[in-house]
């Protein structure tokens, strides 16, 4: 079985919402990626899952072995459906809720 963790960015897709707060996952796992692609991580590149019924688009970038797999996530769904792209992810790569980080904006706390 897999041993894998994986980050996911959440954000909504589309260039409207580029550099926005909403982005922030997106642009977390830009810039780690931008600085750790000679280390062995791949770029991104686009995945589809079907699940629910439904067809689900995600970014992934990975690194590792089979036995130690790490992934970067981006779901090209909007927010409000992130969880598809979770779920969808997840069960392809056997992961539990603690081997999973989610990066997003907090619009609980004030900017800054």
């Amino acid at each position: 079985m897999t041993e894998a963790k994986a980050v996911f960015g959440l954000g909504n897709p589309g260039a409207q919402y580029h550099r926005t707060r909403h982005n922030v996952g997106f642009d977390v796992l830009d810039a780690f990626l931008a600085s750790a692609v000679r280390s062995g991580w791949s770029e991104f590149s686009e995945e589809r899952f079907k699940t629910g019924g439904q067809v689900v688009r995600v970014l992934l970038a990975e690194t590792g072995s089979e036995c130690g797999k790490k992934i970067l996530v981006k779901p090209l769904t909007f927010m409000n459906l992130s969880g598809l792209a979770f779920r969808a992810v997840a069960d392809k790569y056997h992961l539990a809720a603690e081997d999973c980080l989610i990066v997003c904006d907090d619009v609980h706390l004030e900017v800054g």
